[in-house]
């Protein structure tokens, strides 16, 4: 990878640190105690004896995956410096798995603005957030051991961790094979169209209900449906059939496992971005990298406007 990539990658890291801690960092260290993040930050600590503090049970506490808990010991002497930790795994990690799977800095790019992974990640996310990144591991070039090794990590890292790791370990190694074969809303404020919270299927999945708004917040923030058309269409050419099985794994697991599963999709969409772009003329990397900064700015004010809505800033 030439030197120049990783520049602009930290550079791009680096800004987003800045919006991090400028931005999301005072809004979600002062959310209610209904939250994932603290939560995670109890789990931490060892302190599920008090966990009603957090609307949790000392039960679900003890029984929960223990390992983001054990990596965030060093940052969990106060919530800002637990969210600190988890930029170091949305924020940091993540992206840089996404530039050595594409040894291309524009993934980073795609990262922080086609879709709202990381701002979505960021307000709690983080095991779910931990075990994604160790699926990216996954599909980087390594041994069988160490890939058995992620697997077995992830399995105390998520509750559908083992389930999911041993799906991508599956899908890596017969890959051979597989060539072969909102009462508030981001965008419209207090006031979005009433037919977003219109109920568009329920497949009685523990996915739960889905209404129009879901629906159209998947294929547009999660991960805007033209990108993830290129995405597909480019692995595919690529001879990529396994980062398409990737896809449909993220895509199948949203709507029958749970909703939060559909963020895998953009972090695998973006290997396929990023090779579309790469092999793009001049006029093609122009139009698609202005697309890119448009919805980079449009998600961090959404992002804003969601959380003016919810009372949560004063005002922007």
């Amino acid at each position: 990878m030439h030197v120049d990539h990783l520049t602009k990658a930290m550079s791009i890291m680096l800004l987003a640190a800045i919006i991090f801690v400028v931005v999301i960092q005072p809004v979600i260290s002062g959310s209610s105690a209904d939250n994932d993040i603290v939560r995670h930050w109890y789990k931490s600590r060892g302190d599920c004896d008090n966990a009603s503090e957090a609307d949790w049970s000392t039960d679900s506490c003890l029984i929960y995956s223990p390992l983001l808990g054990i990596l965030g010991v060093p940052f969990n002497s106060s919530m800002e410096d637990f969210t600190v930790f988890a930029f170091i795994i949305i924020g940091l990690i993540t992206p840089l798995l996404l530039l050595y799977l594409t040894k291309n800095w524009i993934s980073v790019l795609f990262y922080f603005t086609v879709t709202n992974y990381f701002y979505i990640s960021m307000e709690g996310i983080y095991a779910q957030a931990l075990v994604f990144a160790f699926a990216l591991a996954i599909i980087a070039k390594k041994h069988w051991s160490i890939d058995i090794l992620i697997v077995v990590l992830m399995n105390f890292a998520h509750g559908f961790g083992l389930e999911l790791g041993l799906i991508f370990f599956v899908i890596k190694y017969l890959k051979p094979i597989t060539n072969a074969m909102l009462s508030c809303s981001g965008t419209f404020g207090e006031t979005p169209p009433k037919f977003f919270s219109e109920t568009a299927f329920n497949l009685g999945t523990g996915a739960g209900v889905f209404n129009y708004g879901s629906l159209i917040y998947i294929f547009t923030k999660v991960f805007p449906f033209p990108f993830l058309v290129i995405a597909v269409w480019q692995n595919l050419q690529d001879k990529r059939k396994d980062l398409v099985l990737y896809l449909l794994v993220g895509l199948f697991a949203g709507f029958v496992v749970q909703q939060r599963a559909f963020s895998l999709v953009p972090l695998i969409g973006i290997i396929g971005l990023t090779s579309f772009y790469s092999k793009a003329s001049r006029k093609g990397k122009a139009v698609l990298f202005l697309f890119a900064v448009v919805l980079g700015v449009y998600n961090l004010w959404s992002y804003l406007e969601l959380k003016l809505c919810l009372g949560l800033i004063k005002g922007f």
